[in-house]
């Protein structure tokens, strides 16, 4: 299993946040903005990722560090797509998954919309200001 790594702007323009996922480490990040209009591409190799990873670690702990300032209709679904997938993943083994969100606190909105997120999809995140 390889790390995933794409760093600000490595498609040609910063509307892409920076990724980086490593086996090793048990960690993903996804920092910065994202509003791309690919969404599905971008995030799906996100969660193709994931499920590789917990298919070749099974039970072993992961750790996904969101650090958002903002991000589009569209990436908001894919994310809530990971969540769904996590949640299903670590069904049986919740304690094995960390969910780390941090947001601006300038931003009351957004920690609302992360909140519902959890809560709808049954993922323990933990939301820290950035």
């Amino acid at each position: 299993m390889i790390n995933l790594e794409i760093i600000d702007g490595s498609k040609g323009s910063l509307l892409y946040p920076r990724i980086s996922f490593s086996p090793e480490t048990g960690m993903g990040l996804i920092a910065g903005e994202s509003f791309m209009d690919d969404s599905k591409v971008f995030y799906g190799q996100i969660m193709d990722w994931i499920r590789d990873y917990e298919s070749e670690f099974p039970g072993r702990k992961f750790e996904l560090v969101l650090k958002l300032n903002y991000f589009n209709t569209s990436t908001s679904k894919m994310l809530f797509d990971m969540m769904l997938l996590l949640a299903d993943l670590y069904a049986t083994k919740k304690e094995q998954l960390h969910v780390h969100w941090y947001y601006p606190e300038s931003d009351p909105e957004l920690f609302d919309d992360i909140t519902d997120m959890g809560l709808d999809s049954g993922v323990d995140i933990n939301i820290e200001t950035m």
